[in-house]
């Protein structure tokens, strides 16, 4: 029989309370730094360590940015999508322009995650009902695509193999994607 390991918390205390931009849409934690995206079509990386103090902040989309991400690898490279139907990679070493844009969506980009295990494929979804499997390193055509038939809201690849995608969506319930076989 397995044994269960259960946690209790007693208190919670507020460490930090930081003022972005604008409307936080989507933050995500990689060690010791937020990624957050806003309403204004900013994206801003806090420092964990200093208290969540920001340390860059730039206009990345025309229009709200819905999604940002940390690439699983490397923790230089953030992903972000946005109203605007673009999907960015930029290195916060330099974030004055992106690393790479796609126009492929043709909606809003809402959701983003690296693959598990995978070093350069991550996955895209969108407003306009697909799911978008990428390399990195060549943006211009995904590897795989899938139709959904519903905005796709969030993405979690499979955390033990990464064979498959895992989607939640607006109109037509959740999926589960083969990616072995996309």
């Amino acid at each position: 029989m397995r044994e269960k390991n259960f946690y209790t918390i007693t208190k919670m205390y507020l460490v930090n309370t930081v003022v972005v931009l604008d409307k936080i849409f989507c933050i995500q934690w990689n060690n010791y730094l937020v990624t957050a995206s806003d309403s204004a079509g900013f994206l801003t990386v806090l420092d964990v360590d200093r208290g969540l103090t920001p340390t860059l902040s730039w206009h990345a989309h025309e229009y709200e940015a819905w999604i940002t991400a940390f690439h699983k690898f490397d923790s230089n490279i953030v992903f972000s999508g946005g109203d605007d139907c673009r999907l960015k990679g930029w290195d916060i070493r330099d974030n004055t322009t992106p690393a790479f844009i796609s126009k492929r969506h043709q909606m809003g980009v809402c959701s983003i995650q690296s693959h598990p295990f995978l070093e350069n494929v991550f996955a895209s979804g969108s407003y306009d009902e697909e799911v978008l499997v990428w390399d990195r390193r060549s943006i211009k055509t995904p590897l795989s695509s899938a139709a959904l038939g519903g905005g796709v809201w969030r993405i979690k690849w499979n955390p033990l193999d990464g064979s498959s995608i895992l989607t939640a969506t607006m109109y037509n319930g959740t999926h589960i994607i083969d990616y072995r076989n996309s």
